[in-house]
């Protein structure tokens, strides 16, 4: 399967609406450089964090599961909805 970077933009909301952790397995290649699909990721993962990133910091995960990517920051009473793009809407 050739996976989007949007994919894993919607992986890491899932993870956390879900009160997990993303861990992604990013290595060098033989050369020491990280091949251009895996920079992509997380060249795109960045850019949706800039944006986005205050939604899914500090949070727990949304008390009766997923819920159209909720996740409910540590701050009371605040709840910030979160929705992840569609793959190839993000790039």
């Amino acid at each position: 399967a050739v996976y989007q970077p949007a994919d894993f933009v919607g992986l890491l909301v899932q993870s956390v609406a879900f009160g997990g952790h993303l861990q992604l397995n990013v290595g060098p290649s033989a050369d020491g450089r990280v091949p251009h699909p895996q920079v992509e990721i997380l060249q795109a993962m960045g850019r949706w964090l800039e944006v986005n990133g205050e939604a899914i910091w500090n949070t727990s995960g949304y008390p009766f599961g997923i819920n159209k990517s909720c996740t409910t920051p540590a701050a009371p009473n605040k709840t910030l909805l979160v929705n992840a793009p569609e793959p190839g809407q993000f790039g």
